[in-house]
C-alpha cells in the first residue's frame, strides 16, 4: 500500500458533492467503525493493524464475522458493534479484504484529490 487514506481524508470523502455512491457508502462505514471502536484509535491504517493483530491476516468477511461471533457482548459490546459495523463495507463481495477496500479508498482519494477542489 503507498499512500494511507486518513480520518480526515475520509471526512472530505463524505462531504464532496458528487462522489460516487459506492465509495461515498465505504468511507461511511470506515468512519463509523473507527468511531465505535474501544480505546483511541483514529486513523484507519491504526484501525487495520488493530484488527490484524486481534483477528490475524487476512481481514476476510468470514475473519471479522466469526471473530465478531465470539465476542462476550457483555465485555466487548462496543467492539462488536465495530466490527458488525465494517462487516457491511464488504457489500456482499467476500473474496476482497479490508486490506483491499482501504486501499481502494485511499487510491481513489490520491487520484481524484485535484478533482475535488479545496479539501
Amino acid at each position: 500500500m503507498h499512500k494511507t487514506i486518513t480520518s480526515e481524508n475520509l471526512h472530505n470523502l463524505l462531504i464532496i458533492e458528487g462522489i460516487e455512491n459506492f465509495i461515498y457508502q465505504k468511507a461511511e462505514i470506515l468512519q463509523i467503525a473507527i468511531c465505535d471502536y474501544p480505546g483511541p484509535v483514529q486513523e484507519p491504517f491504526d484501525y487495520l493493524n488493530i484488527l490484524e493483530n486481534e483477528i490475524g491476516k487476512p481481514l476476510t468477511f468470514d475473519r471479522i464475522n466469526a471473530f465478531q461471533d465470539k465476542l462476550d457482548l457483555k465485555r466487548d459490546a462496543w467492539k462488536a458493534e465495530s466490527l458488525s459495523v465494517i462487516l457491511h463495507i464488504f457489500n456482499d463481495d467476500k473474496s476482497v479484504t479490508l486490506n483491499d477496500i482501504l486501499e481502494e479508498l485511499s487510491s481513489f482519494y490520491f487520484t481524484n484529490i485535484n478533482n475535488f477542489g479545496n479539501l
